[in-house]
Parts: C-alpha cells; sequence; structure tokens
C-alpha cells in the first residue's frame, strides 16, 4: 500500500487578511467549560434559564415517503440540554453533534483522505457563503489604481454558477473561463492558458472554482480520467481547486463520479457542500471540506464575521439525521435521485420529438448525468430569418416568444451564465432548463411546450420576430 504523503503547504496564496487574522482568544476559554463545578464570569454569554424557547418539536417525513404512501412520519423532539447548545453562541465549526455526524459522512460515503493527517471541516451558511469565505481567504482585493502585476485571477468554466464569479468580481479578480465540452472543463485548454499566460492581464490563476458535477448551468459531469487529468495539471502550476457539489448525490447513472476530494494526493482541493438541495435551502447549512491549515484559516475568517450558522438549523437538521440514522439519510438521498430522474425523463421525453424540423437538428442537448439542468443549444443559424436578424436579436426574440400564450414557459438565456462580459454572441445560443422548481406534470408539458414554441418560432417572419425583439425587457 502506497504511503500518504503530508499536504503540501499552500499558505503563500493566503490572502493579506487570512495571514493576519488569528483565532478568536475568547474561544479559547471552551476548553475549560468541561472542569466540573466552574463558575464562568469570563464572557458575555446570556444564561439559558432566559432564553424564551424551552422546546422545539417538529415532524419529518420518512426517508422513503416517495415510493411508499404507507411510510410513517417521525417526531422529532429537543430537550432542554440541546436547545441550550443550540440557542447558545457556538463555534465556527458547528454544534459538535453535528460536525461528528458529517465528519464520518464524508469518510464513510464522500472520500477517504488521500494524505496524512485526513481532511478537516468547517461549518457555512450553505456553499455561496463557503465560496465567500474561501475567497477571503485565498484572494487579495484588487483596484483599478493598484499595480497589474498584483491583480489575481480565478480559473473558472466557460459557463458557470453566476453568483459565484460575481463575488469575485467584487474583489477584482481576473475571470479566466476554461473552455468546456459535454464533459465538462477541457483539459488541454486548461493547459493551453497556463503555458501561454500573458502577465499583462495580471498574475497567472492560483485558484479555480469549479462545479464537476451536474455542472451548473450545463449539467455536464467531469469523468474520472479527465478528473485526474485536471488535477495534474492544477498541481503542475500549483492551483487550488474549489469544487462546488451541491448535486454530488444527484446522479443518475449507475456509478456515481466521484469528487475532486478523491483524487487529491496533496492538499489542494477544497469542497464545498451543502444540506440546500438535499434537506432544504432555507436551512442556510453547509460546510467546506480540505486540508487542515487551510480549513483553519476558514474558521479564523467565520469566528470574525458570520460566527457559525443559526443554531435552530444545525439542531434541527442534526436531530432529523439522527432519527434517521445514516443508512435512513442514503435512503433519503437514493429515493430524492429517483425523484429527480423521473422529473429529468419527463422534460426530455416531452422536449425530444421536437428536436428537429424538415429532419434538421435546431435543438441541440444532451441527457445531464446529474444535478438539476437541462443545457440546450438552439441553432439560430438554420432559422430562416438568419440573414435578416444577428443571433443575439434572435436568441431574445426566442426567450420572448417562449412566455407567450398560449404555452408559456419561462426559460433562462446562456449568457446568464457567461463570466466574462466579453464572452462573445456564441453564448447567445444557449438556455438552461431546470426540471427542479416545477410538479412532476408541469415539467410533462414544459419540455412539449417549449418543443411546440421552438417550431412555431421557426414560421415566424421578419415583422414578427422584429416585434419579440422590441419587447425584449431592458433590465434582462
Amino acid at each position: 500500500m502506497t504511503e500518504l504523503q503530508t499536504p503540501v503547504n499552500l499558505d503563500h496564496h493566503l490572502s493579506q487578511t487570512a495571514l493576519r487574522r488569528k483565532e478568536n482568544i475568547f474561544k479559547l476559554f471552551y476548553r475549560y467549560h468541561s472542569i466540573p463545578g466552574l463558575t464562568d464570569i469570563s464572557g458575555g454569554l446570556p444564561h439559558p434559564s432566559l432564553f424564551p424557547v424551552k422546546e422545539l418539536t417538529s415532524e419529518a417525513v420518512a426517508t422513503n415517503f416517495l415510493f411508499d404512501p404507507e411510510a410513517k412520519n417521525i417526531v422529532v423532539s429537543s430537550n432542554s440540554d440541546d436547545l441550550t447548545s443550540a440557542l447558545q453562541y457556538g463555534q465556527a465549526t458547528g454544534q459538535k453533534q453535528l460536525h461528528d455526524w458529517v465528519t464520518k459522512f464524508i469518510d464513510d460515503h464522500v472520500s477517504k483522505p488521500m494524505y496524512k493527517g485526513g481532511f478537516d471541516h468547517v461549518a457555512t451558511n450553505g456553499n455561496t457563503d463557503g465560496w465567500n469565505k474561501v475567497l477571503q481567504v485565498l484572494s487579495n482585493e484588487w483596484s483599478e489604481n493598484d499595480p497589474i502585476e498584483k491583480r489575481q485571477s480565478l480559473l473558472v468554466e466557460e459557463f458557470t454558477y453566476a453568483l459565484s464569479t460575481e463575488t469575485a468580481n467584487v474583489r477584482g479578480l481576473n475571470i479566466v473561463d476554461v473552455k468546456m465540452d459535454r464533459d465538462g472543463m477541457i483539459p488541454e485548454n486548461l493547459r493551453d492558458i497556463l503555458e501561454n499566460w500573458d502577465p499583462s492581464k495580471g498574475k497567472r490563476p492560483h485558484l479555480m472554482y469549479t462545479i464537476s458535477i451536474g455542472q451548473n448551468p450545463t449539467g455536464a459531469t467531469v469523468p474520472m480520467e479527465r478528473r485526474k487529468e485536471i488535477y495534474k495539471i492544477c498541481s503542475e502550476f500549483d492551483i487550488i481547486i474549489v469544487d462546488d457539489c451541491p448535486y454530488w448525490f444527484m446522479q443518475y447513472a449507475d456509478q456515481m463520479e466521484k469528487c475532486y476530494l478523491s483524487v487529491d494526493t496533496e492538499g489542494r482541493v477544497l469542497r464545498l457542500d451543502s444540506f440546500s438541495k438535499c434537506f432544504a435551502p432555507g436551512c442556510r447549512l453547509g460546510w467546506v471540506v480540505g486540508q487542515p491549515s487551510l480549513i483553519k484559516r476558514i474558521y479564523y475568517h467565520a469566528e470574525e464575521s458570520t460566527m457559525h450558522p443559526s443554531g435552530y438549523s444545525q439542531l434541527m437538521v442534526y436531530k432529523v439525521l439522527e432519527q434517521w440514522g445514516c443508512d435512513g439519510w442514503m435512503n433519503w438521498l437514493e429515493n430524492l435521485t429517483k425523484e429527480y430522474k423521473e422529473r429529468r425523463d419527463l422534460m426530455i421525453t416531452g422536449l425530444a420529438p421536437y428536436n428537429k424540423i424538415d429532419g434538421e437538428l435546431i435543438l441541440d442537448y444532451s441527457v445531464p448525468k446529474a444535478g438539476m439542468f437541462v443545457w440546450i443549444d438552439v441553432q439560430f443559424d438554420k432559422h430562416p430569418m438568419k440573414e435578416k436578424f444577428s443571433l443575439v436579436e434572435l436568441s431574445r426574440a426566442f426567450w420572448v416568444f417562449q412566455t407567450k400564450e398560449p404555452h408559456p414557459t419561462l426559460i433562462s438565456p446562456g449568457y446568464f451564465y457567461a463570466p466574462s462580459p466579453h464572452a462573445g454572441d456564441h453564448t447567445s445560443s444557449y438556455f438552461r432548463l431546470s426540471f427542479a422548481p416545477s410538479t412532476k406534470t408541469a415539467l410533462e408539458n414544459a419540455g412539449e411546450c417549449m418543443g411546440r414554441n421552438t417550431h412555431e418560432f421557426w414560421k415566424l417572419n421578419e415583422a414578427d420576430i422584429r416585434k419579440l425583439v422590441d419587447e425584449y425587457p431592458s433590465d434582462i
């Protein structure tokens, strides 16, 4: 058996702010709270007897309720000790019971550590918050008045989750998009960017943000061999990979793809996880996993910003998990995946008959192996009015037409997800469809409605399209 290596030291990538941050000194007192008979008059913690809530009770569904209508719900109650912990100030690592549960879940079901010392993790208010904390720790702010050689750069996919790049833009980072195909980020283009880096754009990237499973918006999932190749390139160029994994459990193939943690022998991967897609987004509860030295820095940042996620959320989520047990949680995830797969199939089945007109492909897409999204490339270059209108104009008219009676359908324009404002007109041919938010009955019709609308759009004349272009909202 190969001996595991010590994770590489990545402190040279820490931001100036992160280097200055130290552990909250008052939290160091927590180690003394276990002393029998201790009277604590050191801190500003309200006394638990003065909390107005004395008990929390919640009803949770059975893990197989989707496929067994006779399954019994369970009542989740919290005693006073649980509440005292949940309602009191806590640590950024999260409540101990939930922290321990996540530790075991990662080890049993996500990935075994590939380096000495293993993983650590810290609680977040969901993946958007986790990503923001990672950026604070691993990037310096830059403004137009600063020297260009100090500007840092971030690698992302050609299309990506919009809030991830907006958060980076606020810090002045140079966003560098890597080309994609149906298997996600293309390693050859990544290497080309790094080997031929133009210093006039700032520093060569040291940080990558990726959604490698069920990618938002494209639905792409990176196969293992490509994942290894990308990791090898990142190792060669000393890049930290931030793998955003909200759709990890939502995989529809018989064999689940593993995340970047599973190939991380050097400790250069940070995985963002969340209960948002598998429990409820309103919980605002997630965690970041990675090598302990990086997690420590995120912990320090959390102690001086959000502190810890809501004690209510942590308590109620943990109590449901405690009632279900780990096997029950996996059963819940399996049933959720079956439900989303059925929704995906309903949308694709409705859409499929309308892919072509007179044998010519007009709607190009692949069936996603994971996630919530179908990414469609509308072949506007085959539209009868292609000589009269630009690609952008046809795209805008198409989007407006989809919202019209008798089959109003709201779809998401692809350019929303282009990280660069100079991405080019080609982004206008893409649209994202989600099979998550609607009922199954509605989804059964949604694919067909969009397909019908597309065929009708191909029949429109110049005046019809001009009118639709003029209707396109100026604020979208």
